[in-house]
Order: C-alpha cells, then sequence, then structure tokens
C-alpha cells in the first residue's frame, strides 16, 4: 500500500512538473551604440605587389576543431586548412557541446584562398558579406569563434594588407588583411588557434573576413580578404536568405554579442576527425 501511496506521489510530482516547469529563455540580441573610432579613417590602398608577404607554417592533418558561420541555406563557411584532409567534418549545434548534438558535413575547398565551403542538414541565418571597398585604415574587427576549443572573442585594429602563403601551397599566394590585437574576451592567453574560420565582423556587423592565421609573438591576426570571401561565394552559388547583420559591435559589447552569435547557432563550432 506504501508502495502506490509513493508512485503516486512520484506521478504526481512528474506531472506537476511538467506543467509548472519554466518555458525555455528567450534570447535576446545584445544592443550598442556604433562607436566612431571603430570606424577608422582613410581608404585602405588596393593590393599591391609590394605588400609584405607572410608565410603560414601548417602542421600534419590531426582532429582538431575550428568555426565556421551561416552564409546560406544549410551553407557554412569556415578556413580551408581546418577541413582540409579530414576524414570526417561535423558541425556541433549545441554551442560547441558534443553532447547537445552534432550534424555531419560536406566540405569544399578553394583552389585560391585558404576557404572552404561546408554543407549541412541545419541551417540559420546567413550573414551579409561587406562589399570589398569598404576598407578603413585603423577600423576595428571582432571575431567570434572557438580559441582553444572554447568560446572566445578577440578585437583588432586594421593594419593593411599583405600576401599569405601557406605551407604546401608554395605556388599560390593570396591576399588577406592584417590586424593588430587589441583585445580579447575573458582574458584568455595564448595561441588562438581554434579561432580559424570564425568570422570577422566590422562595426556595424557585416563579415568583413575569414580568421585564417596569427602570428602570436607580433600579435598579429590574418584574415581572408573581402574579395576572396566573395569571389569564394559567388563560384560556390552562395547566395545569402537574409540581410540582418550580427548587429552593432563594440568594445564594451563584442563578448555580449559572440555569446549570443553561438547560443543562436549563427557560428559554430567544427570538428575535423582524422582516423
Amino acid at each position: 500500500m506504501r508502495n502506490l501511496f509513493f508512485y503516486a506521489l512520484v506521478l504526481a510530482a512528474l506531472y506537476l512538473a511538467a506543467v509548472y516547469r519554466s518555458p525555455a529563455p528567450v534570447l535576446v540580441p545584445p544592443t550598442g551604440e556604433l562607436d566612431v573610432r571603430d570606424l577608422g579613417s582613410g581608404a585602405v590602398p588596393p593590393p599591391s605587389v609590394r605588400d609584405a608577404v607572410i608565410h603560414v607554417q601548417l602542421g600534419e592533418a590531426t582532429s582538431s576543431s575550428g568555426t565556421a558561420f551561416a552564409v546560406g541555406p544549410g551553407q557554412w563557411m569556415s578556413a580551408r586548412h581546418v577541413v582540409e584532409n579530414c576524414d570526417r567534418v561535423f558541425l556541433l549545434t549545441e554551442n560547441g557541446n558534443w553532447r547537445g548534438g552534432y550534424v555531419l558535413a560536406q566540405t569544399q575547398i578553394s583552389g585560391s584562398s585558404d576557404l572552404a565551403i561546408l554543407t549541412a542538414d541545419w541551417q540559420k541565418q546567413a550573414f551579409p558579406l561587406a562589399a570589398t571597398g569598404d576598407l578603413q585604415r585603423n577600423q576595428s574587427t571582432f571575431i567570434v569563434g572557438f580559441p582553444q576549443g572554447k568560446a572566445g572573442e578577440l578585437h583588432g585594429k586594421l593594419l593593411g594588407r599583405a600576401q599569405a602563403v601557406f605551407a604546401a601551397r608554395r605556388r599560390m599566394s593570396e591576399p588577406v588583411l592584417v590586424w593588430a590585437e587589441t583585445g580579447r574576451s575573458g582574458g584568455f592567453t595564448g595561441s588562438v588557434g581554434g579561432i580559424s574560420g570564425g568570422p570577422a565582423f566590422d562595426a556595424v556587423g557585416q563579415v568583413i573576413g575569414v580568421a585564417v592565421a596569427e602570428t602570436m609573438r607580433r600579435g598579429r591576426i590574418y584574415t581572408a580578404a573581402p574579395r576572396s570571401i566573395t569571389r569564394a561565394a559567388a563560384n560556390w552559388d552562395v547566395v545569402p536568405q537574409t540581410t540582418q547583420t550580427a548587429g552593432v559591435f563594440s568594445r564594451s559589447n563584442f563578448e555580449e554579442q559572440g555569446n549570443y552569435l553561438r547560443a543562436v547557432g549563427r557560428v559554430a563550432q567544427v570538428v575535423c576527425v582524422v582516423d
């Protein structure tokens, strides 16, 4: 009899929990005001044969992680070196949490830049891409992703242009933007590896670059140039679904913005599996 009473109490508790449980929290995009300091001033000169050349060393293919962001229906952009030579590539669908879920992604790599497109049965609102002629000296960028496999953001100032030569692709150089790192969220230190493939936003929330390399000693971050991004998007028939930007970024809210974009799934972690 006592067992029946106990089971009845359990069932009643489960019923009440189901009826009165709190609804899932509604994610609200952060707000912020545009800071004129983040806009820069004076147009950046076009690419030139005089641009500095940087050499990027790549290690052997091993299981690792990086970042991707939504660019179209079921289409995600990342860095080529993040997904190249992987046996399988996954997008984590719950803010970098394996247990939360993941989807298998198919990859296509660019033949002219360190960019790749991932296609998967999962889609989120795509980001608009900045026009190729909108670069200003000392303008800010805010890079969102998963440095060291964890959520994080970077803030940088535009120094200029360069040509990047990646190891094993010595016959090919590609245009990149050079940024001086000026801030990090959360105070993490060391390498920002894992943020490769992450979107670099301008102050109004347009994608102005894709993180492809770093120089820790000099505090430099390198991103794929806007023209490389738009060219790759056109080659892969990427047609963004929306013109909704990431929202205004500033030095005071870029961590909050990054947390929101990861939480809603517009920026996702990529996992490369090498058998």
